[in-house]
Order: structure tokens, then C-alpha cells, then sequence
């Protein structure tokens, strides 16, 4: 039989072996709530961010991924509007989405929101055929001849969450639609036989939990205790919990523990500048028997935060002069 085989592998690849890797996992996830829950759309104020990761750095073709991610409130931040571009790639495949995000707020008393969040965009798969390792030559393989390995659906989620000034809780379900991505509709043995084969991936329903709490220490520390829970069918449950320290609202760092099946210690360091401007860095260790075959991860983020001002009048809001008087994900 021809290398369909290879194909079976590589698209099953995408399901199973990285417990939820069809989407993307970035530890930073705390200053990027947007990025998991299209509730928090806005919440923040105007924030733009591109986070870079590379994860497990000595396995061969282990995954990299790259974000970015913008929001902003608007209708007197009653309401949130973003989007988001995600692509990560594992080997030779590469999964793709992009989302448009809305959120509308219920206020509800003492500061008190509570965020509704709703999300529509797209999600490609594609396969590098150049890639791909055959016995023969995949040039003259029929099995991949006229074939496109690279399909695009529609992706819908929605998300909730509690906000106030000092605790956010949520919950997200992105991928509603579980869609089959069909890839190959025939295959060719050695013999010349055409069969038929029901070869396809699938974008499975993930659920997401996170919860955070800034607790002021002093005028000069803040502690940021932060959780995120992930599930998907057929895949270990994954959860990240992390404690971040703040000095003068321009120094963080913290710790955290992935509790999984592989297991990891999470490292985060970062800098505000100029009220407006955050670089963080975070590094991943597994702390499983693999640590030695998948070495570490590590993660780049840069991000723009504006706080806004909420006009009296109804406005969409005024730009408030002199940068946030607060980090960003300490609101």
C-alpha cells in the first residue's frame, strides 16, 4: 500500500499526542485573557500584543506558535471588539485560525460586570507535502497526486465572565462546531486500485476555566495568583496554576506549575515601560521522564496597553493622557 499510512499518522498527530495543541498554549496567558476568552474582549482597554513560542525546542518539529492579539472597548465600554490571528505549526502541519470577537457587559453593581462574549472566524489545516518523508518519490506518489492538503472551515465559541476591579473568573467553548476536515478522498495501492478512504482530522470542542485575583500588598507590591483549566475529548486534562509578583507596577515575575500528563514549572519575568509599552518572557521546563528527549519551551510577548476613559455622555470613550496608573492585567 502506498504512504497514505504517513498521512494517517501525521493528520491523527494533530488530535492526540500534544493535550489541546490544536490550540495554541502560551503561559502568559494571564495578560492576555482575550486570547482564551472572547468575553474579556475589551475589559482590559485597548491592548495589542504578539506573543512568539517555541515549545519542547529538542524534538524535532515539536510545535511553534505565534499570536497576535488586539481589543478595544467601545459604546461608552459597554461593549469589546477584537480580533485574533493564531498559527501553530508542528512538523509538517500547520493549524491556523482566525477569530473576530464581541463582548457585551451586564454591569451588575460595586464595580461588578458580568461579560458575554461571543466569537466567528475561520480555522485552516494544511499539510507541507514538501515536507513529508516517503519511500518513494511523493512527486509520482497518485495517492497525494491533485490533491490539496490544506482546507479552511468556519469556527464559531463563546465565552462568559465575572470582572471586577480585583477578580476575574471565566469560562470559554471554543470550536462549537467540531468540524471534520476531509483531506483525502482517494487512495492508490501498489496493485493500481483505487479505493476509497475516510481520512480526515477534526477541530474538536475545547473548554476552558480561569480565574485571577490581584491582592495589593503594599503601595509598591501586588501578588497575582492566576489559574487556567483545559479539556478536550480524549486528551489529558491540563491545568495552569501560576503566582506573579509586581513591584512598582513595572517589575513582575513569577512562578507556576502545569499540571498534566507531561507536568512542567513555569517561569515569567517582564518589564512595563512608559506605562504603556510590556515585554515578558517565559520559560517552560517538563518535569516528566520526557524532559530529557523535549527540552524546553520558550515564550516572547510584546504588548501596547491603553487605558480609556469613559465618557459621562455615552461616548465610545476619551484616551486617558499619561498612560494606565495600573499594569494592564491588574484590572
Amino acid at each position: 500500500m502506498k504512504n497514505y499510512y504517513l498521512i494517517s499518522i501525521c493528520l491523527l498527530g494533530m488530535l492526540a499526542p500534544a493535550t489541546a495543541q490544536q490550540d495554541a498554549q502560551f503561559s502568559q496567558y494571564m495578560f492576555n485573557k482575550t486570547l482564551i476568552n472572547p468575553a474579556a474582549t475589551g475589559s482590559d482597554d485597548v491592548n495589542v500584543s504578539l506573543l512568539y513560542r517555541t515549545q519542547w525546542v529538542s524534538q524535532p518539529g515539536a510545535p511553534k506558535s505565534f499570536g497576535i492579539v488586539a481589543d478595544a472597548p467601545v459604546a461608552n465600554k459597554k461593549v469589546g471588539l477584537g480580533i485574533i490571528l493564531v498559527n501553530t505549526s508542528q512538523g509538517p502541519l500547520a493549524f491556523t485560525r482566525i477569530n473576530t470577537n464581541y463582548s457585551y457587559k451586564i454591569d451588575i453593581g460595586n464595580d461588578a460586570g458580568l461579560y458575554l462574549g461571543l466569537q466567528a472566524g475561520i480555522v485552516q489545516y494544511a499539510v507541507n507535502q514538501s515536507m513529508l518523508k516517503t519511500h518513494d518519490d511523493i512527486a509520482t506518489d497518485q495517492t497525494f497526486a491533485g490533491n490539496n492538503l490544506r482546507k479552511i472551515i468556519p469556527d464559531f465559541g463563546f465565552g462568559l465572565m465575572y470582572k471586577t476591579e480585583k477578580f476575574h473568573i471565566g469560562l470559554t467553548v471554543p470550536h462549537l462546531l467540531q468540524s471534520k476536515i476531509k483531506f483525502i478522498n482517494q487512495v492508490i495501492d501498489t496493485t493500481g486500485i483505487s479505493q476509497q478512504r475516510k481520512l480526515f482530522s477534526q477541530v474538536f470542542r475545547h473548554y476552558y476555566a480561569t480565574a485571577g485575583v490581584n491582592i495589593d500588598v503594599n503601595e509598591d507590591f501586588q501578588i497575582q495568583p492566576a489559574i487556567i483549566t483545559r479539556y478536550v475529548i480524549n486528551a489529558p486534562f491540563v491545568a495552569d496554576i501560576n503566582c506573579n509578583v509586581t513591584y512598582k507596577k513595572m517589575l513582575w515575575g513569577g512562578l507556576g506549575y502545569r499540571i498534566s500528563n507531561l507536568g512542567g514549572i513555569v517561569g515569567i519575568v517582564g518589564l512595563t515601560l512608559n506605562n504603556a509599552f510590556k515585554v515578558g518572557y517565559a520559560f517552560d521546563f517538563t518535569t516528566s521522564g520526557l524532559a530529557v528527549n523535549t527540552g524546553a519551551s520558550h515564550e516572547i510577548m510584546l504588548s501596547y496597553h491603553l487605558e480609556t476613559k469613559a465618557d459621562s455622555r455615552g461616548g465610545k470613550g476619551k484616551k486617558k493622557k499619561g498612560g494606565p496608573k495600573k499594569p494592564y492585567f491588574l484590572k
